[in-house]
Formats: structure tokens, C-alpha cells, sequence
């Protein structure tokens, strides 16, 4: 039952949210929009940015399984926590450290809080990592980047008709609530 609702939930709301904010980032700054419409190669490095930049999980609730102390903080066996992971794509030292020879500025400015597709990636968790890596990740980029293919081929005049973007009001999802697109 829970492998169902993962894919019926996790698999709609993951891919959905990743769409929601690639298209929101690119279409904030025309500049990457129009890099993507006249470089459709870049696709695959645009999920990537947004996956990094911000991710469509959030974290996660999870349950201690051993009494530990973190940062202080005294967790039992049974304490159920929430894992947040949201800002760790914005990690300058993380950025810096993956890249060392990377996309870093004269001054050591790895620009980690600015969305930029011609970014090279690095390793990021929002899909998190390992044994706890989602297995649908890549059929979600693989949907996002067929429809954002779709969309700088056929409307690559797509602008935001509204700027004032609502972000939806929950710990585990980021995406906008609403996304209204003019061409």
C-alpha cells in the first residue's frame, strides 16, 4: 500500500511541484528563458538548477529509531522529527567544496542563491540520496523535460501574467499554488 501511494502521490505532487517552479524560475528572469529557448541542449541542466535551487520536497517526517543528542538537542527512541533539507542546494560552502575548480567567481562568489541553467551541476538532495533516493526521479525529470521542450518550442513568448506568486502553504511540497502564464 505505501509503495501505491507513492507513486499516485508522491510521483503526481514531486513531478507537478518540479514543474511548477522551473518554469516560475525561468520565466522570473527573461534572460534564462530566452538562454533556454535558444539553447533547447540546456533542458536537462534547467531541472537540475531548479531541482538545486529549490526543492520540490522539502524534507521529511521521520521516527528515532536510537536515543541521540543533536546539536544539543536530546532525541528519544519513538521522537518523530522533521527533516528539512530545502536550503541545502543553497549551501555556498557545500557549492564551493563540490566545485572546487567550478563555477566560482574571481572573488570565491559561488552565487549559490541565484538561479542560473548555465550553472554546472553538482550532487544536490532534493530527490534525496542513496538508499533513500526516490526511485521516480528519473521518470519526473523525464516528464518535466518533455513538457518544458514542449514549451520553448511552441510558446517561446511565455511570460508570468501575474508576478505576485504564492507559494503553496506546506512543510513537505514547494511549488507556486497557482501559476497563470500569458504568450
Amino acid at each position: 500500500m505505501s509503495n501505491v501511494q507513492n507513486l499516485l502521490l508522491a510521483g503526481h505532487l514531486t513531478t507537478t511541484a518540479l514543474l511548477g517552479t522551473v518554469v516560475l524560475n525561468l520565466l522570473r528572469d527573461r534572460r534564462q528563458w530566452e538562454l533556454l529557448c535558444e539553447q533547447p541542449r540546456l533542458v536537462a541542466a534547467a531541472i537540475e538548477e531548479a531541482l538545486r535551487f529549490e526543492a520540490p520536497v522539502q524534507g521529511f517526517r521521520r521516527t528515532v529509531t536510537t536515543t541521540v543528542t543533536l546539536s544539543g538537542t536530546e532525541l528519544h527512541e519513538g521522537d518523530v522529527v522533521f527533516v528539512s533539507f530545502a536550503s541545502a542546494g543553497r549551501d555556498a560552502d557545500a557549492d564551493a567544496a563540490a566545485r572546487a575548480d567550478g563555477d566560482v567567481r574571481a572573488d570565491g562568489d559561488v552565487r549559490a542563491d541565484e538561479f542560473d541553467i548555465g550553472r554546472e551541476a553538482f550532487r544536490h538532495l532534493s530527490f534525496g540520496h542513496g538508499p533513500h533516493g526516490c526511485p521516480g526521479s528519473q521518470l519526473a525529470k523525464e516528464q518535466v523535460r518533455i513538457s518544458l521542450e514542449i514549451l520553448i518550442r511552441e510558446l517561446p513568448g511565455l511570460r508570468l501574467a501575474h508576478t505576485d506568486i504564492t507559494m503553496a502553504p506546506t512543510l513537505i511540497h514547494r511549488s507556486p499554488e497557482t501559476l497563470f502564464l500569458a504568450w
